[in-house]
């Protein structure tokens, strides 16, 4: 594995039966592509792990765990609603807690994003 793309589920728009996390899975999408080409993986290889990705049924709690040990590169997407969950803050702290983590790692960049808001 080498990515673990970390991220606070945004609130669904209310009356919308759009997923709210199509942009956070394009982006995910995108960024397995990249990484799969550069590393010559197959298709079918998973590069990267998203806990919307985890198929129905499935123990995610176990998925993120074994996918938080073995990825290369943490890609937390910061937004206010992901420093406020629990569970994204647990994630964010994980990689401090293993040497392996300490020794390779290095942020490439963040982002921040605030939820706009229509005029009353």
């Amino acid at each position: 594995m080498y990515f673990f793309l970390s991220h606070a589920p945004p609130a669904p728009l209310s009356g919308s039966a759009a997923d709210p996390d199509r942009e956070v899975r394009r982006f995910f999408g995108d960024l397995s592509r990249q990484v799969r080409a550069r590393v010559g993986a197959g298709a079918a290889e998973p590069v990267g792990f998203l806990e919307a990705e985890v198929r129905a049924g499935a123990d995610r709690n176990a998925a993120r765990i074994r996918a938080l040990g073995s990825a290369q590169v943490f890609v937390p997407l910061y937004s206010p609603a992901y420093l406020e969950n629990a569970f994204a803050r647990g994630e964010l702290a994980a990689p401090g807690r293993s040497s392996r983590w300490r020794t390779r790692t290095t942020p490439a960049c963040s982002a921040t994003a605030t939820r706009i808001r229509s005029p009353p």
